[in-house]
């Protein structure tokens, strides 16, 4: 049996293929989230914890390490935002569907979510060295061309229109992640140990 994670460096060397035989290989909600989304997800998670305590990050004057309490509560944060964002955007992409000649339907928006953003998930391995941490970005870029292929591939986006939906929910979907964000950047400052965490 195929271990759920063994789409992730397909989908990225050779997503046409990979993404149709996807389609033609359904998987359960659990297995996304809990096989699937978690284990990658959690890749920028330990990065972060990484930089923060044990690498530390640069300032003109030095570089500074996060406490191991606020090291991990800044990675469990930026476990949670990754993860909470998954329905999200499949709602976002459920919700924009029939503006795009497309079907809707959760369950594979949530399937075509998932798998679009595994380029941006392995990408936080970047994260582990805070100068190198913007190029997370190439790999959400990247997740944009995969989100058009799926959008075609699962839904029955029309190819002509597959495109444009794509950078809509994109640009929809950051815009949900940014309030994300603040929210649980919020939950954060309340759980942080306190002043002096960061030495």
């Amino acid at each position: 049996m195929p271990s759920p994670l063994s789409p992730a460096f397909a989908i990225l060397f050779r997503p046409r293929a990979t993404w149709n035989a996807l389609a033609a290989r359904p998987a359960s909600v659990p297995v996304l989230l809990l096989g699937y989304a978690l284990p990658l997800a959690a890749i920028g998670a330990v990065a972060t914890f990484i930089a923060l305590r044990l690498v530390g990050i640069p300032f003109p004057h030095g570089v500074r390490h996060a406490s191991a309490g606020t090291a991990l509560t800044q990675a469990g944060l930026s476990l949670a935002t990754a993860l909470a964002g998954v329905p999200v955007m499949a709602a976002i992409v459920t919700a924009l569907a029939p503006l795009f000649e497309t079907r809707p339907d959760f369950i594979k928006s949530l399937r075509v979510t998932v798998y679009s953003l595994t380029p941006g998930w392995l990408c936080g391995i970047f994260l582990v060295y805070p100068p190198l941490g913007s190029l997370q970005l190439l790999g959400t870029l990247y997740g944009i061309y995969e989100l058009a292929l799926g959008l075609s591939s699962i839904l029955g986006t029309p190819p002509r229109r597959s495109p444009m939906f794509a950078v809509v929910a994109a640009v929809v979907s950051l815009v949900a992640g940014f309030g994300l964000g603040i929210a649980f950047g919020i939950i954060g400052a309340a759980l942080r140990p306190g002043r002096g965490s960061v030495l």
